[in-house]
């Protein structure tokens, strides 16, 4: 756990250079085409929450999620700083109890392909009871083989 709290410290810097408003356009668009009726996400591993942030300002009504307790520190700061309005929490995407809702979209970039078989079961099982029928799940992942 020491190490993602180290990493949260540093992640805004790393990733400085990132667009984020690039990657929050095309999110935007991707709903809009597959789930236009969308209006709440869920954002699973929101680390510091820049996409929370990004996509509340384009309108969304958005919960980040990271277990990581400087990671949403930091993310309310900088949402409170931008003057947007956001809900962050800290939890654990495998138990998602302090998390309610009923979401049309769930986001993840980066946070399900680091999760073991047992836990993604209890992944999707918190999905299945957080979402709306119908709902859309964009995950970023990696695919490791071998």
């Amino acid at each position: 756990m020491k190490k993602f709290d180290e990493y949260a410290y540093y992640y805004d810097l790393l990733y400085e250079d990132k667009d984020y408003q690039a990657e929050a356009s095309y999110i935007d668009q991707l709903i809009k085409n597959y789930n236009p009726r969308a209006r709440t996400i869920l954002d699973l591993g929101c680390g510091t929450g820049t996409n929370v942030i990004t996509l509340a300002q384009r309108g969304w009504q958005v919960v980040g999620v990271d277990f990581v307790k400087r990671a949403i520190q930091s993310a309310r700061r900088k949402a409170d700083q931008t003057g947007v309005s956001a809900e962050f929490v800290v939890s654990d995407v495998t138990r998602l109890e302090k998390v309610d809702g009923d979401f049309d979209l769930v986001l993840d970039i980066g946070c399900f392909h680091s999760l073991d078989t047992r836990e993604r079961e209890s992944y999707l099982q918190n999905l299945e009871r957080l979402t709306k029928p119908g709902s859309t799940f964009l995950v970023y992942c990696s695919i490791y083989s071998g």
